[in-house]
């Protein structure tokens, strides 16, 4: 007698190699597009750091180009250039908060003779006066919105 596989293993076996490679398939998908969304989003966060490098409050609430933030740059590649005037946005600025650090100096010019009188060390770091403002950037294109906080001294 001949020994050899019958039809009814290699139908067996056939079906575990397909369920198999069912799931390879499906786990490669599944990386594919969890790797297009890491492109994606380190694609936004190079957009976000070029606005967020070159703010200003003159653009608040209008449509730009991304190489109306790189102005003072002289960029020579034409790709580059071309790829920087296609991509347009709309930034807004909003305003969130604003905080004092410190104390004003409010004091009376008697106070104030007294004070240079004392050799106090902690008296002078008491007059360091800091207001800053906390901003909220929206940047939308067609596609996405994009929020960047950043922090402005006001003097």
């Amino acid at each position: 007698m001949k020994r050899g596989f019958t039809i009814i293993e290699i139908l067996i076996s056939v079906v575990i190699i397909s369920t198999l490679l069912t799931g390879l398939l499906k786990l490669t998908s599944n990386s594919t597009t969890y790797l297009n969304s890491i492109f994606k989003d380190a694609n936004n966060r190079l957009l976000i750091s070029i606005i967020g490098l070159n703010t200003n409050p003159v653009f608040n609430r209008s449509d730009k180009q991304l190489s109306d933030f790189l102005g003072k740059y002289n960029i020579e590649n034409s790709a580059l250039r071309d790829y920087l005037n296609n991509n347009k946005f709309t930034y807004k600025e909003e305003s969130i908060s604003k905080v004092f650090i410190g104390e004003e100096n409010n004091k009376t010019d008697e106070e104030n003779d007294i004070f240079e009188e004392t050799d106090n060390k902690e008296d002078e770091i008491n007059q360091f006066f800091i207001q800053l403002e906390f901003f909220k950037i929206t940047i939308s294109n067609k596609k996405e919105n994009l929020n960047l906080y950043t922090i402005r001294s006001i003097n």
